[in-house]
């Protein structure tokens, strides 16, 4: 059930048979994963049919009874169960569109930048100067974000210093996403414009709104190559079913940041400046 293997086992008491046999009161529980509740209610749809199929063909209508104890994995019921479960896609989004936010007018609406590229300072330079001065404010943004869900009712069965990393991580890919969107904008209205159009491609093609293994090939690499199709899973893992960081997904992460951090260094040395 942790590896997504299954999603729901159910469990037959010894002496299940023979209360079936003697016409005595028979139980069937059954263990639901929690972390995804519209895959728990699609569950309990599911096994309802087979059970009353079951129970129709033993004919036993009544004395029988189905327990679900409790969820696997699921959110206690003192915490605040709807920002848990909402929480790996609208932290992650809501990070990315910060960082992103922060950095896409960082290139093209800065006076000052024609002018430094006059001295010796070379255009690599300024690129890292940006994501260093931008990182500084991000580790504050991420670390105020995670403390306001920690006030709030953050509940994580994981580390939640695995938690601050992804997240952290999740940040650094918005930096370098904006970053990107400011060295190819000529214009601040033509950064805003694009900042609107990644922000919207990088929520519908999140994986979340659709499984990842109904698409054609090619939508699935065009998903894979955004950071929330990576970032959701390694935080719905670590907070609703306490595994460590999925090092797969934690890579592709950091490969999303290189390959855009890369593409905002060309494109910045090929950026044409009026002084």
């Amino acid at each position: 059930m942790r590896a997504e293997l299954i999603d729901v086992f159910l469990v037959l008491p010894d002496d299940f048979s023979e209360t079936i046999i003697n016409d005595t009161d028979t139980t069937l529980i059954y263990y639901i994963d929690g972390s995804d509740m519209d895959a728990v209610k699609a569950v309990k749809v599911a096994l309802q049919e087979p059970i009353g199929k079951f129970r129709l063909e033993i004919d036993k209508t009544v004395n029988f009874t189905t327990m679900t104890p409790y969820l696997e994995y699921e959110v206690p019921f003192w915490e605040n169960q709807v920002l848990n479960y909402a929480f790996a896609l609208i932290a992650s989004l809501l990070i990315v569109g910060l960082l992103m936010n922060l950095t896409a007018l960082s290139i093209v609406s800065e006076g000052p930048l024609p002018r430094m590229l006059i001295t010796p300072t070379a255009k690599n330079e300024i690129i890292v100067s940006k994501l260093i001065a931008n990182t500084l404010v991000m580790i504050f943004q991420v670390t105020e974000i995670f403390i306001m869900c920690a006030i709030f009712g953050l509940f994580s069965l994981g580390s939640l210093f695995d938690l601050y990393l992804v997240l952290l991580l999740t940040g650094f890919c918005g930096i370098c996403m904006g970053l990107f969107i400011s060295a190819i904008s000529k214009t601040e209205q033509v950064a805003n414009q694009l900042y609107m159009m990644f922000f919207i491609v990088i929520l519908m093609f999140s994986g979340t709104f659709i499984r990842l293994e109904s698409l054609p090939l090619a939508m699935q690499a065009i998903i894979l190559s955004l950071p929330l199709s990576h970032a959701v899973p390694l935080i719905v893992n670590i907070t609703l079913k306490g595994l460590s960081i999925d090092w797969l997904h934690f890579l592709s992460l950091g490969l999303i940041s290189l390959a855009f951090t890369i593409m905002a260094y060309i494109a910045f040395r090929f950026k044409k400046m009026e002084v």
